[in-house]
């Protein structure tokens, strides 16, 4: 399995040319209210593949505009569980990138840096 990858524009907030934008907190609590992203969370469950989102804690909050950071998360974690094997753990990264952009990366947790077996074992604990 491969590490999958996809980019969502940073916006200004109250600006007048980015009516929609939305903190990233937000925006992902609209994901996560989606009915497209409920389906893909049955999917997961269903071939026993578990996610966790690794989101950074940001002093200046980054805006996006939802329904694109919704449509990017989903087909990233759509490709990265699509290459998966059940009982594996997928792990979705959000890095902002130096051109105003947040990167979103997914894939198996071994490879995605930072976390050893007793980390994955507490992280997806249930």
């Amino acid at each position: 399995m491969t590490v999958q990858t996809g980019l969502v524009e940073l916006l200004t907030l109250h600006s007048p040319s980015t009516p929609d934008a939305k903190e990233l907190i937000e925006a992902l609590g609209d994901f996560a209210k989606s009915r497209a992203t409920r389906e893909l969370i049955r999917s997961n469950v269903q071939r026993r593949i578990q996610c966790a989102l690794r989101v950074p804690l940001l002093k200046d909050g980054h805006a996006v505009r939802s329904t694109e950071l919704g449509r990017v998360l989903r087909k990233v974690i759509r490709s990265a569980v699509e290459a998966s094997s059940p009982g594996d753990h997928v792990l979705v990264d959000f890095i902002v990138t130096a051109d105003s952009r947040l990167e979103i990366k997914a894939g198996p947790a071994t490879q995605m840096g930072g976390v050893d077996g007793a980390a994955i074992d507490r992280i997806f604990s249930p």
